[in-house]
């Protein structure tokens, strides 16, 4: 009479459940000796192995490259990591999604404005942070919206332009705003009110505001809702540059306008030697041409 393997598995209540040989997803290895091997190997053994199994599945360079390079990624990976051991993989990767859309949700209601001043030398405006040999120019302050202006950030941005305005007046006077629309798209009926609403605002500071570096798709949304006939055409630049010569030469400032003829005679200085060179390596082609047509 043929016998039929049985074995005897235990929940976690500790019941035993008898399972016969159909029932086993492997019977060949309970056969072997090898199941009982296992069988016998003590807990931390086996979870030993598990670990040694798992651990190859990390990537740590990933993750050391993600903590050096940004740190909100970084997050991000370990909490996909953490929620699925901890949840399953369905759970861990829907919590990193959900931290993934906040992190933009916030970076997006809280755009960069960045503090401009003039490289010294030279007719480049660059955040002061990032060139730490500059200067501002008297009575200018100069800044950088780093974003599309939508509703959800454009009272950050208004009261960011407050404060700094508010801070630099502790240093010395501010006579002009010039705002710095280069990463800016396009702005939505809200922030256009409130752009309108800064302007009048430092006006009634006696600051007074240009724009520059404004794009076709913003520029043409500005002229629609009447912000650029309030602002005035003479308050919009094509550059940062062209905004602070005319604030200088509205605001008479004899060091500033002395300044900026002292460069304009240097530039000019250089464009002519440039020319001059061309025209000598011109001379030297042609006659290098000569040369090897006549040998």
């Amino acid at each position: 009479m043929a016998t039929q393997d049985t074995c005897t598995a235990y929940d976690g209540h500790g019941v035993g459940h008898e399972l016969q040989g159909s029932d086993l997803e492997m019977p060949g290895l309970w056969e072997s000796g090898e199941a009982r091997l296992f069988y016998y190997l003590p807990k931390f053994a086996l979870a030993a192995i598990v670990v040694s199994s798992v651990s190859k599945l990390v990537a740590y360079d990933v993750a050391m490259n993600l903590y050096r390079v940004k740190k909100a990624d970084f997050t991000m990976w370990m909490t996909a990591m953490i929620g699925t051991l901890c949840v399953g993989p369905r759970l861990g990767i829907s919590l990193a999604a959900l931290l993934s859309l906040l992190i933009v949700i916030y970076e997006s209601i809280h755009p960069p404005i960045q503090v401009l001043w003039r490289v010294e030398g030279s007719n480049s405006y660059r955040n002061i942070l990032q060139a730490p040999e500059g200067a501002f120019m008297d009575g200018i302050f100069i800044a950088r919206i780093g974003g599309s202006l939508y509703f959800a950030n454009v009272a950050y941005v208004e009261d960011s332009l407050l404060t700094l305005i508010s801070d630099m007046r502790e240093i010395s006077e501010v006579r002009y705003l010039v705002l710095d629309f280069t990463p800016v798209v396009t702005a939505d009926y809200s922030a256009m009110e409130v752009l309108h609403s800064v302007i009048h605002d430092f006006r009634s500071q006696g600051i007074d505001v240009a724009f520059s570096c404004v794009g076709e798709r913003l520029e043409r949304s500005l002229q629609k809702f009447g912000l650029l006939d309030y602002l005035g055409e003479e308050w919009l630049f094509h550059s940062v540059h062209e905004a602070v010569m005319h604030c200088v030469c509205a605001g008479g400032d004899p060091i500033g306008l002395a300044t900026l003829q002292q460069e304009q005679e240097e530039a000019l200085r250089e464009l002519e030697h440039a020319q001059r060179r061309c025209r000598q390596l011109q001379i030297c082609d042609r006659g290098g041409i000569h040369r090897f047509t006549a040998g």
